[in-house]
C-alpha cells in the first residue's frame, strides 16, 4: 500500500513542481526584459492565495504562495518615464515563456510515451502537467479581472491579457501625462505651487523605502492602523519629501479616524494633522481634517469654526461633505439637535451633488456613520443662519 501511495504522490509532486517552475520562469522572463528596458521590479508574486513566505532579492521583494496557477510582477512606475513599450514587451516575454515551456513539456511527454511499457501508469504525469499548463497559459491570455493602473497595485485576479488591455486603454487616454497631472493636482491641494520637478516621493525613493511605503499602504487598506502609522513614521523619518508630498502623507494618516471608526487613533492622528497644518495652514483639505479630528476629540468649540467656512461654495466637493458631516457631529456633541440635523441635511445635499458624476463610497459611509450618531427624526428644520 505504501508503494502505491508513493507511486501516486510522485506524479502529483511532479505536476506541482512543474507548474511552480513555469511561474518562476514566466516572471524571470518578464523581469529580465523589464530591467533591460529600464523598469525595476518592485514586488514579484509567485502563486496565488495567502502568502507563505516573503524575502528580498536584491532590490526586489519576492512573495510566495502555495497555488501555482498565476503570478505577477509589480514594476516601479514613474509617470514622467512611463516606458509603455517596455511594459508591453515584458508582458509578452512572460507569455512567450509559457508557450516555450509548454513545447518543452510536450517533448518530455513524447519521451515518456517511448518508454510507457516500463511505467505503472498509462497516463503520463507530463501529460497531466501539460493539460494544467495549457489551461493556465490560455486563461492568462484572457482579459479577466478589473483593469489595473500602471503604478498602482495590480489586482491578484489580473491576467496578462487584461494587463495588455489596460496598458492600451491607459495609453489611449493620455498615459503618463495624465497620471503626472493627477499626481500634481493631488499635491496642489496642499501646496498650490507644487510642480513635478519638486517631486521626491515619486522619483527618489530607494527600493527598500518603496517596500516600506507599500507595506504601509497595504496596512491602511487592511485597517491595521498601528502598523501603518509605525511604518509611515519610519518612512517620514528616513526620507526627505517635498513639503507638499509630506503634507499629503500626513493628511492621509490623520484621516484614518475621519473615515473609519478608530477612536484609539484620534490622538496620533491629531499630531499628524497639526504637523500638516503647520506646513500649509491655508490648505482647505488640512483644515477640514484638523477640524474634524478636534470634533472627534471632544473639542467642538475649536473644530467648528475651522469647518464652517469649508461648507461654502468654492471648496472641493469632498471638503464640503466632510466639513458639513462633522459640523453635524460637533453640534450633536454640544447638545444642539436643530443645528446637528440641519448640517446633516447639508452634508447629504453636498453628497447628492457630488455623486452626479459618480459614486463616492467613502463619503457615503461617513454620512451613514454620522447619521447613526446624530439620528435625525423627521424632516430636518432650517434654522436661521447668522
Amino acid at each position: 500500500m505504501l508503494t502505491t501511495f508513493i507511486a501516486i504522490l510522485c506524479p502529483v509532486f511532479q505536476i506541482y513542481a512543474w507548474l511552480m517552475f513555469v511561474r518562476i520562469m514566466h516572471e524571470l522572463a518578464r523581469c529580465t526584459v523589464a530591467r533591460l528596458g529600464g523598469l525595476v521590479p518592485n514586488v514579484i508574486y509567485i502563486g496565488v492565495g495567502k502568502p507563505v513566505l516573503r524575502h528580498p532579492l536584491g532590490d526586489t521583494e519576492v512573495v510566495w504562495s502555495m497555488v501555482p496557477f498565476s503570478s505577477r510582477t509589480e514594476l516601479l512606475f514613474r509617470p514622467d518615464r512611463p516606458r509603455f513599450v517596455t511594459h508591453v514587451l515584458a508582458t509578452l516575454a512572460g507569455i512567450a515563456t509559457d508557450f516555450l515551456l509548454l513545447w518543452m513539456l510536450s517533448m518530455l511527454h513524447a519521451e515518456y510515451e517511448l518508454s510507457a511499457s516500463s511505467h505503472q501508469f498509462k497516463t503520463s504525469p507530463w501529460e497531466l502537467a501539460s493539460s494544467f499548463h495549457l489551461i493556465v497559459a490560455v486563461t492568462n491570455l484572457l482579459p479577466i479581472g478589473s483593469i489595473p493602473h500602471p503604478g498602482q497595485g495590480v489586482p491578484a485576479s489580473n491576467t496578462d491579457g487584461q494587463w495588455l488591455l489596460a496598458l492600451w486603454q491607459w495609453r489611449k487616454n493620455g498615459g503618463g501625462q495624465k497620471t503626472l497631472q493627477a499626481y500634481c493636482e493631488s499635491i496642489q491641494r496642499y501646496d498650490p505651487g507644487f510642480r513635478w520637478e519638486d517631486a521626491l516621493a515619486a522619483t527618489d525613493l530607494s527600493p527598500a523605502r518603496r517596500r516600506l511605503q507599500r507595506k504601509s499602504d497595504l496596512a491602511l487598506m487592511e485597517q491595521r492602523f498601528d502598523d501603518a502609522y509605525r511604518w509611515t513614521q519610519q518612512l517620514l523619518d528616513e526620507q526627505a519629501f517635498a513639503p507638499g508630498e509630506r503634507a499629503l502623507i500626513l493628511d492621509c494618516l490623520a484621516s484614518v479616524p475621519v473615515f473609519h471608526e478608530a477612536p484609539a487613533q484620534v490622538g496620533r492622528a491629531l499630531a499628524f494633522a497639526r504637523e500638516a497644518h503647520t506646513l500649509f495652514p491655508e490648505s482647505a483639505t488640512v483644515q477640514g481634517t484638523l477640524g474634524s479630528l478636534l470634533v472627534l476629540a471632544g473639542r467642538s468649540g475649536e473644530g467648528l469654526p475651522m469647518l464652517e467656512p469649508l461648507t461654502r461654495e468654492g471648496n472641493a466637493p469632498m471638503d464640503r461633505i466632510i466639513a458639513a458631516a462633522f459640523m453635524a457631529l460637533g453640534h450633536h456633541h454640544l447638545a444642539d439637535p436643530l443645528e446637528s440635523r440641519y448640517w446633516l441635511t447639508v452634508a447629504r445635499e453636498h453628497l447628492a451633488a457630488a455623486e452626479t458624476s459618480g459614486p463616492n463610497p467613502s463619503a457615503r459611509h461617513l454620512l451613514e456613520r454620522t447619521a447613526r450618531t446624530v439620528d435625525p427624526a423627521g424632516p430636518p428644520p432650517q434654522p436661521a443662519q447668522s
